[in-house]
């Protein structure tokens, strides 16, 4: 189910806040009194057409996140990193004072 109005780009950028903020509300009034809703038919009220597309080919042109990982070990940037993203972690000893 959509809940949705199509409009064209101009009339989008003429809608104001208060336009949106009353559409809202008549959405949240109409969720909580089921009764009022019209009932759903087997014929809908309006078909789109939507155009089947041409088969796509996925590429990917990022950095090999993989092959980088397994690089970073070797990586004298890395091994001066490690020691500040990696350090153990600091515990502290509390000395008793006797008096």
């Amino acid at each position: 189910m959509v809940f949705a109005v199509r409009r064209t780009r101009r009339e989008r950028e003429r809608l104001q806040e208060r336009e949106i903020s009353w559409w809202r509300l008549e959405y949240g009034r109409k969720s909580r009194n089921f009764d009022a809703l019209p009932v759903l038919t087997n014929q809908p009220q309006r078909v789109y057409a939507v155009h089947e597309a041409d088969p796509i080919e996925l590429v990917h042109r990022g950095l090999p996140l993989d092959d980088i990982e397994d690089l970073l070990p070797q990586s004298p940037a890395y091994r001066q990193a490690r020691r500040i993203l990696f350090a153990p972690e600091a515990r502290e000893k509390l000395l008793s004072v006797s008096g």
